[in-house]
This record gives C-alpha cells, sequence and structure tokens, in this order.
C-alpha cells in the first residue's frame, strides 16, 4: 500500500485530484490499515510524493531556449543510431542537461566517417535547439512527453549540415564497458546472418534497434513482446547459468553468491538498463542477500521496497510501460504463488502462471494499445519454456563460444537458433493475419477502465484466499459484464463523429455513424517519397495510413471500414492506402470512374483487388441512408481528365447536421456542383484543395453557407495553403475556421440535441 500511495501521488494533478479521495476510500475499506497511525502514514506518503514529483520537475526544468544557435559542449550518453540519411544520439552538456540530437547526413563518406562515433565521446556541436514535435492527434503517440518522462529531454539538437566533428574519447572503466556494448552489437551485425542478428543483439544487449518493425508488430500484438524484453525470465536465466557453472567448477555456494552480486550492477549496465532489467537485478541481488544473511524478508516485501527505491530515484518511472508491465506481473505471481506451486504438475503451472501474467498485463495493454489477441495465452504457453529452456540459453552459449573460441564453432548453433526462430515468426505471422482472435477494444474510459481493473483485482484475491466456487463465479461474471460493455459500448453510443485527422499536406477523415452503424473513411494522406539512394534509404518509411489513420481507428476501437472513398488520384489523398489496408478490414473502395488513371493509382487499385476488397466505380450521383443518417455522393461527370476537378463530393446529414466534403476540387467544379444542385447547403465544409485561392469562391461560398470549415494542410508548407485570401473570405461571412496546421486533428462530436467541437492541440 506504501507503494501505492507512491503511484497515486505521483499521478495525483488538479485534474487527478480524485486519486486523493480514491486511495482514502481504500486505506478504508482495507481492514489491516483502518488503524489511525496506518492510515495517517499512508497519506503522508501520498502527499511527500505530490510534492516530490512537483520538485523533481522543477529541479529538472531546462536551462536552454529555442532557437538557440551556440555550439553545445558535452557527452554522447547513447548509442549513436544511423538510419539511411539521419542520425540521432542523446547528448549531455555542461549543465547536467540532456538533448536530443539528430543531423541529417549529406553523403555516403559522411555516413562512414559518424560510423566511428562512440557512446561516452566529448563533442563540440553546431547547430540549433528546436521543441520535440508536439502530438497532433488524438490518441497519437505523445513524443514530447515520452522525452520528458523518459529521458528528461526537453529539446532536439538539429546539427548544421556537414558537421565538423571536433570529438574526443573519454577515459574511465563505465565508458570502456559501454563502448564494449556498442563494439559488440556491431560486430554481432556484420558476423551473424540478418536473419538472427537483430535478435540476438536484443536478447544479449536489450537492444530492439536493428529489430523489423513487422515483426516487433507481430510481438506486440500477440502478446509475446516480453520475450524479447531482458526481464527476470533472461536474467534468472542468465544467474543461473553462472551459479552452475561456479558450483560445478567447485566453488563455495557462499562465494558463488557473492560472485553473483558483484556481477550484478555490471549485467543491468550490459543489458542496456531498462526498468524491467533494473527490478529483475535488484530482486535477484534480494535473493542473494536473503540466502546469504539469512535475512526473513518476504518476496512481497522485497517488490515494495525496491518499486519505491526506484520511485525515489526516479518517479517518471511511473510513466514507462515496462516498469508498468514488469512489477505488476511480477506482483501478480508472487500473490499467486501458493495457488502455482501446490499440487500442480510442471505443464499446470506453467499454464496458470501464463494466464495469471496475461490477466494483470491486459489493463496495461488496453490502455496503451487497444487491442490483444485471444491467442497470446496458448503461444505463450509453447513460447515461454521453448525461450527459457533452450532458445535463450543457447543464444548465450553461442555469444560466449563467439567471443571466446578463435574459431568459427560458433557457426552451428547460430544456424540452429536461425531455423529455430524462422520457424517461430513464420507461425506467428500466420496466427497475427488470422481474423478470429484479435480483439480491438479501442481506449476505454477511466470509469470502464476502473471496473476492469477491480474485476481483475477480484481474480488474483479468489486465487489467493482459494474462495469457494460458488463464490469465484461472482467475479467472472462481473469481467463477461465488464469486458462486454467495454466491447461493446461504443453501439450503445448515439452520437456521431466526424474527425478531421492532420496527415501534414493531405486529406484524411474518419466518420462514424450513430451506435457504430457503419464506419467511413474518406482519404488516406500521403507523403510522397522521393527517390534516394540506397544508402540514404531508411529502414522504414513514414506512412500516414499505417502510422496515423490506423492508430486512430484502433484507439476508437474500430477494426472494420465499411467504406473507403478515394476522391481522386493524388498521392496526398490516397498514398496511406497501402498501409491501411494491410492493418484494417475494408469492406469496400468506393472510386470515381475517370477516363485515364496514372501507374500509381493502377497499381493501388489492383493492390486494393488482390486484397479482396470490393472496388466500386461510380459514375453517376448516388444516395443512401444508413439508419437515420443520409448521404449523397456527387462523382465528376465533365472533369474525368482533370486530378483535382475530378474529385468525388460527399454530402453527410445527420441529426439535421449538414457536411459537404469537397475532395481538391476548384473553382469551376464548385460552380458546377451549385448550378447542378441549387439548394446544396452544408453547416460544416470541408475546404477544398487544402485552401487554395484555386478553390473555395465567394460563389460557391454564398450558396453553400458553411457556418464551421475545415481546412487540412500541414504546417509551413510549401504550398503556402491555405491562401490568406480564402481565409478572409470565410471570415468575413462569419465562418469559424478550423485548419490542421494550427489545431492538428478536430473531431466533431454530433448529438441529437446540438454539436461539440474538440482538438487535439
Amino acid at each position: 500500500m506504501i507503494v501505492i500511495a507512491a503511484i497515486f501521488g505521483i499521478c495525483t494533478t488538479s485534474e487527478r485530484w480524485w486519486l486523493f479521495i480514491l486511495l482514502s476510500l481504500l486505506l478504508l475499506i482495507g481492514k489491516r490499515y483502518r488503524n489511525f497511525k496506518s492510515f495517517v502514514l499512508i497519506l503522508l506518503i501520498h502527499i511527500a510524493f505530490f510534492f516530490y514529483i512537483n520538485a523533481y520537475n522543477h529541479f529538472h526544468q531546462t536551462n536552454l531556449y529555442e532557437n538557440f544557435t551556440h555550439p553545445l559542449v558535452g557527452k554522447i550518453t547513447s548509442i549513436p543510431v544511423i538510419d539511411g540519411d539521419r542520425m540521432r544520439f542523446r547528448f549531455s552538456v555542461q549543465n547536467d542537461e540532456t538533448v536530443l540530437v539528430q543531423h541529417k547526413i549529406s553523403s555516403l563518406q559522411e555516413q562512414q566517417s559518424l560510423k566511428h562515433l562512440s557512446i561516452g565521446d566529448e563533442c563540440i556541436l553546431n547547430g540549433e535547439l528546436q521543441k520535440p514535435s508536439e502530438k497532433r492527434n488524438f490518441y497519437a503517440f505523445d513524443y514530447e512527453r515520452y522525452l520528458k518522462h523518459t529521458y528528461q529531454i526537453h529539446w532536439i539538437y538539429e546539427t548544421r549540415k556537414n558537421l565538423q566533428l571536433n570529438c574526443k574519447k573519454s577515459s574511465g572503466i563505465l565508458n570502456d564497458i559501454l563502448r564494449y556494448r556498442q563494439d559488440s552489437m556491431e560486430k554481432i551485425m556484420n558476423d551473424f546472418s540478418p536473419e538472427i542478428a537483430p535478435i540476438m543483439n536484443t536478447l544479449i544487449f536489450g537492444d530492439r534497434t536493428e529489430l523489423d518493425d513487422d515483426l516487433r508488430r507481430h510481438y506486440q500484438s500477440l502478446g509475446l513482446i516480453h520475450l524479447l524484453a531482458i526481464s527476470g525470465l533472461h536474467v534468472g536465466t542468465l544467474l543461473g547459468m553462472m551459479y552452475f557453472l561456479m558450483i560445478r567448477f567447485g566453488m563455495v555456494r557462499e562465494h558463488a553468491l557473492v560472485a553473483l552480486l558483484f556481477l550484478i550492477p555490471w549485467i543491468i549496465l550490459f543489458t542496456g538498463g531498462a526498468p524491467s532489467v533494473v527490478r529483475a537485478g535488484l530482486m535477484a541481488a534480494f535473493v542473494c542477500l536473503t540466502i546469504l544473511f539469512q535475512w526473513k524478508i518476504p518476496v512481497n516485501t522485497q517488490l515494495s521496497l525496491i518499486a519505491f527505491l526506484l520511485l525515489l530515484y526516479k518517479p517518471t518511472y511511473i510513466f514507462h510501460i515496462g516498469f508498468q508491465l514488469s512489477f505488476l506481473i511480477t506482483a501478480s505471481l508472487i500473490v499467486s504463488n501458493t495457488f502455482l506451486l501446490k499440487g500442480k504438475s510442471p505443464f499446470i503451472q506453467l499454464v496458470s502462471a501464463s494466464a495469471i501474467a496475461q490477466i494483470a498485463s491486459l489493463p496495461i495493454i488496453l490502455w496503451n494499445f487497444h487491442e490483444f489477441s485471444l491467442w497470446s495465452l496458448p503461444l505463450n504457453i509453447v513460447y515461454i519454456p521453448l525461450m527459457t529452456l533452450f532458445l535463450l540459453p543457447l543464444v548465450l552459449i553461442t555469444y560466449f563460444l563467439y567471443v571466446v573460441v578463435p574459431f568459427p564453432i560458433w557457426e552451428m548453433p547460430a544456424e540452429v537458433i536461425a531455423s529455430c526462430f524462422k520457424w517461430i515468426h513464420r507461425l506467428m505471422e500466420q496466427v497475427d493475419a488470422w481474423e478470429i482472435g484479435k480483439m480491438t477494444i479501442g481506449k476505454p474510459s477511466v470509469m470502464l477502465m476502473f471496473l476492469f481493473v477491480v474485476s481483475l483485482i477480484g481474480v488474483l484475491l479468489w486465487i489467493e484466499k482459494r474462495q469457494t466456487l460458488k463464490q469465484f463465479l461472482y467475479v467472472p461474471v462481473f469481467i463477461v459484464i465488464v469486458f462486454s460493455v467495454t466491447l461493446h459500448y461504443h453501439k450503445l453510443d448515439s452520437n456521431a463523429y466526424v474527425t478531421y485527422l492532420d496527415v501534414g499536406q493531405g486529406d484524411a477523415i474518419v466518420i462514424e455513424l450513430p451506435y457504430r452503424r457503419a464506419v467511413y473513411v474518406i482519404d488516406t494522406g500521403g507523403q510522397k517519397a522521393f527517390q534516394k539512394e540506397d544508402w540514404m534509404k531508411r529502414k522504414k518509411n513514414f506512412d500516414t495510413g499505417a502510422d496515423i489513420v490506423v492508430p486512430f481507428l484502433k484507439a476508437r476501437g474500430i477494426n472494420r471500414i465499411e467504406k473507403l472513398f478515394l476522391t481522386h488520384g493524388d498521392y496526398d489523398h490516397i498514398g496511406g492506402t497501402k498501409g491501411l489496408i494491410k492493418h484494417m478490414d475494408v469492406d469496400r473502395v468506393v472510386y470515381g470512374e475517370v477516363d485515364q488513371i496514372n501507374d500509381g493509382e493502377r497499381q493501388l487499385l489492383q493492390e486494393v483487388a488482390s486484397s479482396s476488397i470490393r472496388i466500386s466505380t461510380i459514375n453517376q450521383p448516388l444516395q443512401w441512408t444508413e439508419g437515420k443518417s443520409y448521404f449523397r455522393l456527387i462523382p465528376s461527370e465533365g472533369y474525368r481528365t482533370e486530378k483535382n476537378n475530378r474529385s468525388m463530393v460527399l454530402q453527410m446529414s445527420i441529426y439535421g447536421q449538414t457536411f459537404l466534403f469537397t475532395g481538391d476540387i476548384e473553382k469551376d467544379r464548385e460552380l458546377e456542383l451549385i448550378g447542378a444542385y441549387p439548394g446544396l447547403k452544408a453547416d460544416f465544409l470541408k475546404a477544398a484543395h487544402h485552401g487554395s485561392d484555386t478553390s473555395s469562391s465567394s460563389e460557391f461560398l454564398d450558396q453553400v453557407e458553411p457556418k464551421v470549415v475545415f481546412i487540412s494542410a500541414g504546417e509551413q508548407n510549401r504550398y503556402g495553403h491555405p491562401s490568406s485570401e480564402v481565409v478572409e473570405r470565410y471570415v468575413q461571412r462569419g465562418v469559424d475556421v478550423y485548419e490542421t496546421a494550427e489545431f492538428g486533428g478536430v473531431m466533431v462530436v454530433i448529438k441529437p440535441d446540438g454539436i461539440k467541437i474538440k482538438t487535439t492541440r
């Protein structure tokens, strides 16, 4: 409870004041804390950590400022990562502040020279400070918050082109160890096959930098990502092997335990020092100390003490997902220890432990990743013993042979490892492609998450106290109810939602109908990648469909799109389609019929067709209803060869509120529209062609009479969108203007009795 009080104190803010009330209620309910002294002590710890986190943040405030252009003097504190024509590393400056250095590499020769940089180098750099990018869409990854909480980084330092290196190697045993780690990882990448080198570095050094993004996604979506994290499983295996060897070579048990105590800090350092590694290492050190000094400290007390000390050292650890999962799963297994060990076969113990770990981690998984797989439990039952008893020891033995033996005897076990992981990854890819068992929940509300956590705590308490089956039945019934509400509460929502996503210079709009009758997507954005030389290519290109649209849809609990409207063939409207259909079920793609299409459009439509997605080619106006929502789709008829003017136009009416989505149509097409549809009106207008002066004509606006306009354009884009004249045209008519460049993503909530507009920024 002391650790819980500390966590609540760290997380309490002016908006989360209710955490103090919740803690007080928990203390009143718990019999153990009803006496006055315990009650006051816990509340004082909560208050102390509330002030401590504020003092900690104040102490770690930045002393630098934006557009700072003076040279920075300091030390490289992370392994420099070179990805094509970009390089980045963390850099500690003289005032003990850390910045993230990013450099654009201008030539292959410069890239080769930068590979000699290493962690611990002392350098003088020239460049300019910039703020990390803010979150620009709902539910998007908050990079600025991540840098602040994980590394206390407030600034990105963009170096100047043709970086003049002025670096020297620093001395010290710590720097030597970190350099050895970096050099060892580079040697593995050079000497082992590309199939297993990233896995070797992940399992030995805790570094996933070179791991394929699709492979990482498979591990994550199937609930197997913990197998790639250096944690209790890995640390226990490594220390167990060392202890066994020391005993076999005749070392006294006490001396072996002392040797392990000296080795543990170096193992933590050597494997990257992630929170899960620190937790596992400190737990192992506690085990060694309790055996040596015959201390009788309960394991749960040891875990609580370690968590408390880590939060004292760095309170922002609580925002680290690895910290949350590591301690929560370990605590759950400790609570269930009696149940797991009492009269069960090893297989039943494995199944039970895996199930408990899955149950404990589920709230964090759902809150952060919004989905989970029912295949996670059976796969863990297979993969955990395979990894623990065979693959991980074999990886460590192979690395030992690679380092110690002067001839390549390590190649034979390396081939075995490669074959095993090839089979494992092939199975993972197939299972991850199955729709059955994949549960996309969306980001639950705080209340639903609270009820879900309470129900899961009930399961763990039943496991610990072994209540009767009749008493236990209340718990799964409650879980099923809460889980069903979590999974289907969107279908109980009478509101409709229209979200204009910020995809930079492009369009991507998501429409959710009342009671989730259907989900429509209009365009997918797209940032065109220019032709690059091989050395300039990065491991993963940014994709608006996969990296912006899909995360938003999953956070909303959406796993199926009924209709995907592609207004026309410009890349900034269809460029993210491949990434979208790769990760999301699409029932139908709607495309306007044209006289000729370019190679990019033809290739895209062929890929859509090969994915078993139906394609509807529209050549005349269509009208339909979905529940009480009305739609009218107007394709181009007279502009079938002009890219912008052949955009499809969609009109939608929900609860008396009318929306008009206009693609990239220009003035000629606008005049044609109002001529063909004299009664065309719209309360909410998507400005055509990103607010260009070729669109939003006065005649069009005078007839449509919008109340609110949304302009989707990239921040500081090279086209100068939106045009200042166009914006002024809207302002003069009293229209509220929402630009994604200024507000980020914009969501319109359409209620039966009104509307509400929310913005990301």
